[in-house]
């Protein structure tokens, strides 16, 4: 069974691999819908070095609440910072 934290991991995993393969290209995380909660879990659990993210398809704060509910449960516990919080 996958979860919230496997994919997290998983873009970890990707990162990893592409910033020792090619060192000196910069790193920009794209994420859509589903993938923009998980691209935000992923800046908010690791510190790593970005040239930057793009988030879309989020949706406000209602709108997940209600839509991702069972989203958001899967969620649970994992920190995600919301777009206006996220580091310049």
């Amino acid at each position: 069974r996958r979860s919230a934290d496997c994919l997290i991991k998983d873009i970890k995993k990707h990162y990893d691999l592409a910033t020792k393969e090619n060192p000196k290209l910069p790193v920009v995380l794209f994420g859509h819908s589903l993938g923009s909660m998980i691209v935000k879990a992923f800046v908010g659990r690791y510190k790593v070095p970005l040239s930057g993210i793009i988030i879309c398809g989020t949706g406000t704060l209602p709108q997940i609440l209600g839509i991702f509910r069972p989203v958001l449960k899967l969620l649970r516990g994992v920190n995600i910072p919301y777009p206006n919080m996220i580091p310049g």
